[in-house]
């Protein structure tokens, strides 16, 4: 079975000035959704106020268009600040999905916020188990070393999530094959931060190839971010969530 290939994405950027214990986000949907395509959606968050605060749950998603999480990245000061996240959606009737998607993110007390997402269409995905595996991590500075995973099927799409804590103008792979940068966007209140996403295809089950993302442009950063693998296989895919 031939494995899933991207299609089409979609970025926006929400921002904010106002203190609040949640704050509803418009999630753009990618151009062209069909039956059968798996959206793969990355949220990226920083406080806009200068105190870190814990999430009070996690990102809530109208009933009627529910959305599966996938991962949850390390933060980078162990609390809400500079978190990511990946959720998947299985589209199986494409004309009764949504012009747009919307979500909520709730906090223990009130601050102000900026958040960014960025949604990518693939076809071929399963629509039971497309997620074969999936990593997060936190480290300090512009050079992002995203975490290997094991991959159990071949024909993979690995999918690279990073947020990086200052603004930048660019988000870059090299090497001998590197990562297809789908998008990367700044989202700008009083805290700035940037969100990239990127894609390469591993054919082979096993050990993915080690890769560093590089952001530039900006000044000193933390980065924080996941490593997922998407599969075609309806059966022997490990899970829509790995925890």
């Amino acid at each position: 079975m031939p494995g899933p290939v991207f299609q089409s994405f979609a970025s926006f950027s929400y921002t904010t000035g106002t203190a609040a214990t949640s704050h509803n986000v418009t999630i753009n949907k990618p151009s062209g959704v069909s039956n059968g395509d798996v959206l793969f959606l990355t949220i990226g968050l920083r406080q806009d106020d200068g105190s870190a605060r814990t999430l009070s749950t996690d990102l809530v998603f109208g009933a009627a268009y529910p959305w599966t999480k996938v991962r949850e990245s390390d933060p980078y000061n162990q609390l809400a600040t500079g978190r990511a996240w990946t959720y998947v959606r299985y589209v199986a009737n494409a004309a009764g999905e949504p012009a747009n998607y919307t979500c909520t993110i709730n906090y223990a007390s009130a601050l102000a916020m900026v958040a960014a997402t960025i949604t990518a269409r693939f076809s071929g995905a399963g629509p039971i188990r497309p997620i074969n595996a999936s990593a997060n991590f936190v480290n300090t500075g512009l050079a992002v070393a995203f975490p290997q995973v094991t991959t159990t099927l071949p024909d993979t799409i690995l999918i690279y999530s990073s947020t990086a804590r200052n603004p930048q103008t660019a988000f870059s792979f090299s090497g001998g094959t590197p990562p297809t940068v789908i998008t990367f966007l700044t989202a700008t209140l009083t805290t700035t931060f940037s969100l990239g996403v990127a894609y390469k295809a591993q054919s082979a089950a096993g050990l993915s190839v080690a890769e560093t993302g590089t952001w530039s442009g900006g000044g000193g950063s933390t980065a924080s971010g996941t490593t997922t693998a998407l599969a075609s296989d309806l059966v022997a895919s490990t899970s829509w969530i790995r925890a």
